[in-house]
């Protein structure tokens, strides 16, 4: 908890969407792990109907709670929340991402360290312990298909993908990153406020890619350190047609924000030749097997994808 009158080492920013008992869940692992840091914790609410703010008895709430009526998106609730953070550094953490001991202090380390340093993010692991990639590159036309056609995993073990390509590491050593996944980032808030947080054109997904990218353009490094680890559930979008739109229609906007429009050409070719492609397996899945709905709505969600 912030001490009163005294500017926290920290601020987290949590926004929350429907997030049921995950919400709590995720502030009881901030306050646990804070260890000797002067940590504040702001929750954005985009508008949630599922009861997650109806705080259960015993667990320790957050420091300010902010309640929107609507749905403001992941960049726009993060930049509101950002708003009210008195702390020296900006720590961005998802409802479904829990942080693992000493991961505050691990970040604040590396930024009080080391001046050049403008983001920083931990390793990031699934709920089975399983590593889940978080380093990138920027999505230039050969890394969007190396990685959306899943390439990437079949080339992981030829050294010269692994030196190259940066989520096809093994995530083991600290390393500058093109980007970072936003599930959880540590910001230094000079550079948070130097590139004015989140592009709010960005609803959802990419948004995060484009604030590294703007934060390297001032001067900042973006660096990985898998000192500090969190388990972060995550989830895909493949079967959600909507959010599988939501992802390319971002991917889109931060071509055309970042590269020339033959680029942004050339990525709509790979991603509409993939989507079609996946859309005509999906469905072959769905007809096998007696109209399974999972594989028709992935179908339908491509098909979607193929028409952005």
């Amino acid at each position: 908890m912030s001490e009163p009158g005294g500017r926290p080492d920290i601020s987290a920013v949590i926004v929350n969407y429907n997030g049921g008992p995950l919400l709590p869940a995720c502030v009881r692992a901030l306050r646990e792990t804070a260890d000797t840091l002067c940590l504040e914790i702001i929750v954005v609410d985009n508008g949630s109907t599922d009861g997650s703010l109806d705080w259960p008895t015993g667990e320790p709430a957050p420091d300010r709670l902010i309640h929107v009526d609507h749905n403001l998106g992941f960049g726009r609730a993060n930049n509101l929340g950002a708003q009210y953070a008195r702390g020296r550094h900006v720590l961005l953490v998802n409802t479904d991402c829990f942080v693992r001991p000493g991961l505050p202090a691990a970040l604040a380390e590396q930024l009080d360290a080391d001046p050049s340093i403008g983001v920083v993010g931990p390793r990031l692991l699934n709920a089975d312990g399983t590593l889940q990639p978080s380093c990138h590159n920027f999505p230039a036309p050969l890394v969007l298909f190396l990685e959306q056609s899943l390439l990437w995993r079949l080339l992981r073990f030829t050294p010269a993908i692994r030196r190259r390509l940066a989520i096809a590491g093994e995530h083991t050593q600290p390393m500058a990153a093109d980007w970072l996944s936003g599930a959880c980032l540590l910001i230094r808030a000079e550079a948070w406020r130097a590139v004015g947080g989140f592009d709010p054109r960005f609803f959802f997904y990419w948004e995060e890619a484009d604030l590294c990218r703007r934060v390297q353009e001032q001067g900042w490094r973006v660096v990985f350190e898998p000192a500090a680890e969190a388990v972060h559930l995550g989830g895909g979008s493949s079967g959600n047609p909507a959010l599988l739109r939501q992802f390319f229609r971002s991917l889109y906007l931060f071509y055309a924000k970042h590269y020339p429009p033959r680029r942004l050409a050339l990525a709509r070719l790979i991603v509409g030749t993939m989507a079609l492609f996946k859309a005509a397996r999906a469905g072959l899945a769905s007809l096998r097997a007696g109209g399974n709905p999972a594989c028709a709505a992935e179908a339908r969600g491509w098909l979607g994808v193929a028409r952005l």
